[in-house]
């Protein structure tokens, strides 16, 4: 049978809003990135890992933990703005000879190397172009509400019915973690998610998305509580 190839990529830009140099802030005793690093070499499914970034503090890092960092990214392919697909579409003019490409969060440190394998093995298992990680929402959309321009409360979703939540639907977020798409997919519609998107469900304790300190300091106990449950 035949082998697919996986570029194992994971983005790591110098800026950040809610935390300068998130990437490389102190998690539980390690620089940010290194969680994905670790879980991504651990995993021995890649065919390759790199790390794009437009921080040579980064790259040097990276390069200091044995993966590679083949250039580095445009400062306008590292805005608060900028898409990860542009960075994702350059890293993939140079890397050739790849089936699929891995993108791995590092702001998702709980991840594990069996959720990188998990998410190769439904690939298998369904023949899939497209995956993404997700989680179960802990909020009932019937439960959302917004303020109108005459500062009242009104419903978020009308169509979405309140109902105790042993008996609403469950609903699923995207939870940042893993993104895996076939390269031919990618370069025709410029996005890891399409009408045929399988999802990888992920438990909520391994989904934390590190943007801010509150972030850092729940994932910190989340880990911890769930290393001393074991």
């Amino acid at each position: 049978m035949y082998k697919i190839k996986i570029l194992g990529l994971i983005p790591a830009r110098g800026g950040s809003k809610g935390i300068p140099k998130k990437n490389l802030y102190i998690f539980n005793n390690k620089p940010l990135i290194q969680w994905t690093i670790e879980s991504a070499k651990e995993s021995n499914l890649l065919d390759k890992i790199i790390v794009s970034t437009d921080d040579q503090s980064i790259a040097n890092f990276s390069r200091s933990k044995g993966v590679e960092v083949p250039f580095l990214r445009d400062k306008n392919l590292a805005t608060d703005d900028s898409l990860i697909i542009d960075t994702v579409l350059k890293v993939l003019e140079q890397q050739k000879n790849f089936d699929y490409v891995l993108l791995l969060q590092p702001t998702s440190p709980l991840k594990t190397k069996d959720d990188i394998a998990n998410i190769i093995s439904l690939q298998k298992k369904y023949n899939a172009s497209s995956l993404v990680s997700v989680c179960e929402a802990s909020e009932n959309p019937a439960h959302f509400y917004e303020i109108n321009n005459q500062n009242y409360l009104c419903k978020s979703f009308e169509e979405v019915k309140g109902s105790n939540r042993q008996n609403y639907k469950k609903n699923y977020i995207l939870n940042g973690a893993l993104y895996l798409s076939s390269v031919k997919n990618l370069k025709k519609y410029k996005s890891f998610f399409t009408n045929n998107t399988i999802p990888y469900i992920m438990p909520r304790e391994r989904s934390i998305d590190i943007d801010d300190i509150i972030d850092i300091k729940w994932g910190e106990f989340i880990h911890k509580y769930n290393n001393n449950n074991e």
